[in-house]
């Protein structure tokens, strides 16, 4: 059976492609293209397509970069009406801002949970940052977002916050040496001792030697003559080293 269906944009007639030859009890089925040709539909899509406009992509340089593809496509939306803007997918978006030749990489603002990660402390350390006096840039559905030029400030008041944060995480989120420094040199990691019987406290290193130290324990009031080697080989497989057992203060 031969079907001919006029072209959308040439107005040329062609003919339609059959996708299943019909029977008796079912009807043949069509294709549901509507040009004769790819051309034609490339063509036909560009005409249906909204210019972009010197302030949409205005918004789109002053946004990108700073927050997810997600964040600018729900702002967009926000204030299209009031703008008078065509409605833009997520798709539309992206496809404008690789032809802006713009980074989509949101280095420059984090959410609490990629801080997290990155310092590698907890999560809930990180949530309570946000009464201490932390700037929230804006608020997802699910996810809190901070810029990290804030992220900076807040460590410079409050590095006690960051206690036990390695140098080289801190390093990838502030790029500066100093702050990093300070932070390591002035709330280092603690390792407490772990009784049954007496609550966890934070072991002192009193004297140092080549290979040894002296490990002072508070809720022994007694030095322990341990290796750092093998306390931290005992942190790191959750083991007891020499019948002691340590772990990490948060």
């Amino acid at each position: 059976m031969k079907k001919l269906r006029k072209c959308a944009f040439c107005n040329k007639r062609f003919k339609v492609p059959l996708i299943c030859s019909g029977n008796n009890k079912e009807p043949s089925v069509f294709s549901k293209r509507k040009t004769c040709s790819m051309k034609c539909s490339k063509s036909l899509a560009n005409t249906r397509r909204a210019v972009w406009g010197k302030d949409e992509m205005q918004f789109l340089e002053d946004f990108v970069g700073t927050m997810p593809l997600a964040e600018i496509v729900r702002r967009h939306e926000n204030i299209r009406e009031s703008r008078n803007w065509p409605a833009r997918s997520k798709d539309a978006c992206r496809a404008r801002i690789n032809k802006l030749n713009l980074c989509l990489d949101t280095t420059e603002c984090l959410c609490l949970k990629q801080i997290a990660k990155i310092l590698e402390i907890s999560r809930r350390r990180v949530y309570r940052m946000e009464g201490a006096g932390l700037k929230i840039a804006y608020k997802s559905k699910s996810h809190n977002f901070v810029h990290v030029n804030d992220l900076e400030a807040f460590a410079e008041k409050n590095m006690q916050w960051f206690s036990g944060a390695k140098f080289d995480n801190l390093f990838k989120l502030f790029y500066s040496a100093d702050l990093c420094r300070q932070i390591v040199r002035a709330y280092p990691r603690r390792v407490a001792l772990i009784l049954q019987d007496k609550p966890a406290q934070p072991i002192l290193c009193t004297t140092t030697g080549k290979r040894y130290k002296s490990i002072y324990a508070a809720s022994l009031d007694k030095d322990l003559h341990l290796s750092r080697s093998s306390i931290f080989r005992s942190l790191q497989a959750k083991v007891t080293s020499c019948g002691y057992r340590f772990e990490y203060i948060e």
